[in-house]
Protein backbone atom coordinates (compact mmCIF):
# COMPACT_ATOMS: atom_id res chain seq x y z
CA UNK A 1 0.00 0.00 0.00
CA UNK A 2 0.89 3.22 -1.02
CA UNK A 3 2.08 6.23 1.66
CA UNK A 4 0.13 8.87 -0.23
CA UNK A 5 -2.58 9.05 -2.80
CA UNK A 6 -0.47 10.62 -5.29
CA UNK A 7 2.13 8.18 -4.73
CA UNK A 8 -0.98 5.25 -5.60
CA UNK A 9 -1.67 7.32 -9.06
CA UNK A 10 1.81 7.26 -9.84
CA UNK A 11 1.91 3.34 -9.32
CA UNK A 12 -1.25 2.37 -11.06
CA UNK A 13 -0.46 4.59 -14.24
CA UNK A 14 3.09 2.89 -14.85
CA UNK A 15 3.46 0.57 -17.92
CA UNK A 16 3.36 -2.92 -16.41
CA UNK A 17 5.38 -5.49 -18.04
CA UNK A 18 2.81 -8.75 -18.88
CA UNK A 19 6.03 -11.23 -19.72
CA UNK A 20 8.61 -12.19 -22.10
CA UNK A 21 7.91 -13.26 -25.46
CA UNK A 22 4.14 -12.38 -24.85
CA UNK A 23 3.24 -11.09 -28.73
CA UNK A 24 4.49 -11.88 -32.00
CA UNK A 25 5.32 -8.45 -33.76
CA UNK A 26 3.03 -8.37 -36.84
CA UNK A 27 6.32 -6.46 -38.60
CA UNK A 28 9.40 -8.49 -38.09
CA UNK A 29 7.21 -11.79 -36.55
CA UNK A 30 9.55 -12.01 -33.78
CA UNK A 31 8.19 -12.38 -30.03
CA UNK A 32 8.14 -9.51 -27.78
CA UNK A 33 7.86 -8.14 -24.40
CA UNK A 34 4.40 -7.53 -23.88
CA UNK A 35 3.64 -3.59 -21.64
CA UNK A 36 0.35 -2.65 -20.05
CA UNK A 37 -0.53 0.85 -19.18
CA UNK A 38 -3.51 2.24 -17.56
CA UNK A 39 -4.60 6.09 -17.35
CA UNK A 40 -7.61 8.52 -17.13
CA UNK A 41 -8.84 8.76 -20.28
CA UNK A 42 -11.78 11.30 -19.74
CA UNK A 43 -12.00 12.39 -16.26
CA UNK A 44 -15.26 12.49 -14.46
CA UNK A 45 -16.86 15.49 -12.65
CA UNK A 46 -16.77 13.62 -9.63
CA UNK A 47 -13.96 11.15 -8.34
CA UNK A 48 -14.26 8.29 -6.00
CA UNK A 49 -11.15 6.96 -4.55
CA UNK A 50 -11.02 3.90 -3.00
CA UNK A 51 -8.41 2.85 -0.64
CA UNK A 52 -7.69 -1.54 0.33
CA UNK A 53 -8.40 -1.08 4.17
CA UNK A 54 -8.98 -4.70 4.24
CA UNK A 55 -6.76 -7.84 4.21
CA UNK A 56 -8.35 -10.48 1.65
CA UNK A 57 -7.12 -13.45 3.52
CA UNK A 58 -7.87 -12.38 7.26
CA UNK A 59 -10.37 -10.00 6.56
CA UNK A 60 -8.62 -7.62 9.29
CA UNK A 61 -8.39 -3.83 9.17
CA UNK A 62 -4.86 -2.15 7.34
CA UNK A 63 -4.57 0.66 9.40
CA UNK A 64 -1.61 1.94 7.57
CA UNK A 65 -1.61 6.29 7.00
CA UNK A 66 -1.74 7.30 3.65
CA UNK A 67 -1.88 10.77 2.88
CA UNK A 68 -4.46 12.54 0.72
CA UNK A 69 -4.56 16.46 -0.24
CA UNK A 70 -7.00 18.57 0.03
CA UNK A 71 -6.59 19.47 -3.76
CA UNK A 72 -5.54 16.95 -6.20
CA UNK A 73 -4.62 17.89 -9.71
CA UNK A 74 -5.17 14.54 -11.85
CA UNK A 75 -3.34 15.74 -15.30
CA UNK A 76 -0.36 13.68 -14.93
CA UNK A 77 -2.23 10.71 -14.37
CA UNK A 78 -4.31 10.98 -17.88
CA UNK A 79 -3.64 10.11 -21.02
CA UNK A 80 -2.55 13.49 -22.23
CA UNK A 81 -0.27 14.37 -19.16
CA UNK A 82 1.00 17.23 -20.85
CA UNK A 83 -1.72 20.52 -20.55
CA UNK A 84 -3.87 22.33 -17.93
CA UNK A 85 -4.26 20.93 -14.61
CA UNK A 86 -7.59 19.21 -13.98
CA UNK A 87 -8.15 20.01 -10.23
CA UNK A 88 -10.45 18.56 -8.03
CA UNK A 89 -11.49 19.59 -4.49
CA UNK A 90 -11.55 16.95 -1.47
CA UNK A 91 -15.64 17.30 -0.54
CA UNK A 92 -16.40 13.91 1.55
CA UNK A 93 -13.91 11.62 3.42
CA UNK A 94 -15.51 8.21 4.41
CA UNK A 95 -14.21 6.56 7.62
CA UNK A 96 -14.58 2.65 8.89
CA UNK A 97 -14.26 2.55 12.75
CA UNK A 98 -13.55 -1.20 13.60
CA UNK A 99 -10.68 -4.10 13.28
CA UNK A 100 -12.98 -6.23 10.44
CA UNK A 101 -14.84 -5.63 7.27
CA UNK A 102 -17.29 -7.81 9.13
CA UNK A 103 -17.93 -5.40 12.47
CA UNK A 104 -17.33 -1.43 12.65
CA UNK A 105 -19.33 1.45 11.86
CA UNK A 106 -18.91 4.28 9.52
CA UNK A 107 -18.82 7.98 9.75
CA UNK A 108 -17.70 10.58 7.55
CA UNK A 109 -16.61 14.32 6.71
CA UNK A 110 -18.18 16.44 4.31
CA UNK A 111 -17.62 19.76 3.18
CA UNK A 112 -20.36 21.91 3.54
CA UNK A 113 -21.83 24.53 1.09
CA UNK A 114 -20.22 27.25 3.35
CA UNK A 115 -16.94 25.81 3.00
CA UNK A 116 -16.84 24.43 6.61
CA UNK A 117 -16.10 21.05 7.15
CA UNK A 118 -18.44 18.37 9.14
CA UNK A 119 -18.18 14.88 10.92
CA UNK A 120 -20.96 13.29 10.48
CA UNK A 121 -21.89 10.26 12.77
CA UNK A 122 -25.11 9.05 13.17
CA UNK A 123 -27.71 11.43 14.52
CA UNK A 124 -24.68 13.80 15.49
CA UNK A 125 -23.05 16.75 13.33
CA UNK A 126 -19.58 18.47 14.47
CA UNK A 127 -17.54 21.20 12.67
CA UNK A 128 -14.21 20.02 12.39
CA UNK A 129 -10.57 21.49 10.63
CA UNK A 130 -9.76 20.60 7.91
CA UNK A 131 -6.64 19.55 9.43
CA UNK A 132 -8.59 16.89 11.57
CA UNK A 133 -9.91 15.65 8.09
CA UNK A 134 -6.75 15.24 6.59
CA UNK A 135 -5.50 13.11 9.41
CA UNK A 136 -8.25 10.44 9.05
CA UNK A 137 -7.62 7.04 7.64
CA UNK A 138 -9.97 7.44 5.03
CA UNK A 139 -11.79 4.40 3.42
CA UNK A 140 -13.13 6.49 0.47
CA UNK A 141 -12.35 9.59 -0.62
CA UNK A 142 -14.55 11.87 -2.80
CA UNK A 143 -13.02 14.67 -5.13
CA UNK A 144 -15.27 16.80 -7.06
CA UNK A 145 -13.99 18.62 -10.32
CA UNK A 146 -13.20 22.67 -10.65
CA UNK A 147 -14.10 24.52 -13.05
CA UNK A 148 -11.71 25.06 -16.07
CA UNK A 149 -10.09 27.88 -15.25
CA UNK A 150 -10.63 27.70 -11.54
CA UNK A 151 -8.00 27.09 -8.68
CA UNK A 152 -8.76 24.62 -6.02
CA UNK A 153 -9.85 26.00 -2.91
CA UNK A 154 -8.59 25.59 0.53
CA UNK A 155 -10.92 25.42 3.75
CA UNK A 156 -10.00 28.03 7.15
CA UNK A 157 -11.94 26.22 9.69
CA UNK A 158 -11.56 25.81 13.81
CA UNK A 159 -8.78 23.73 14.65
CA UNK A 160 -11.08 21.60 17.27
CA UNK A 161 -14.36 19.75 16.65
CA UNK A 162 -17.29 21.97 17.49
CA UNK A 163 -20.83 20.41 17.89
CA UNK A 164 -23.37 21.89 15.61
CA UNK A 165 -26.65 22.46 16.97
CA UNK A 166 -29.80 21.22 14.92
CA UNK A 167 -30.88 24.98 14.18
CA UNK A 168 -27.36 25.39 12.64
CA UNK A 169 -28.21 22.73 10.38
CA UNK A 170 -31.75 23.93 9.41
CA UNK A 171 -33.30 21.57 11.20
CA UNK A 172 -36.22 22.44 13.63
CA UNK A 173 -37.36 20.10 16.54
CA UNK A 174 -38.59 20.82 20.01
CA UNK A 175 -36.05 20.03 21.82
CA UNK A 176 -34.63 23.40 19.76
CA UNK A 177 -37.17 25.20 20.52
CA UNK A 178 -37.28 28.02 23.23
CA UNK A 179 -39.52 27.01 25.88
CA UNK A 180 -41.99 30.29 27.35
Amino acid sequence: MSNSINQALCQYVQPEQLGECSYRCSKCHQMVTAFKTVTVHQPSNVLTLCLNRFDIFSNRKIKKSVAYPECLDLRCYTSEPNGTPILYNLYAVLVHAGTTCNSGHYFCYVKGPNGNWYKMNDNSVTSVDIKIVLKQEAYLLFYIRTPDNQTCTVSSTADSEQPITSKQRGISSTADSEQP
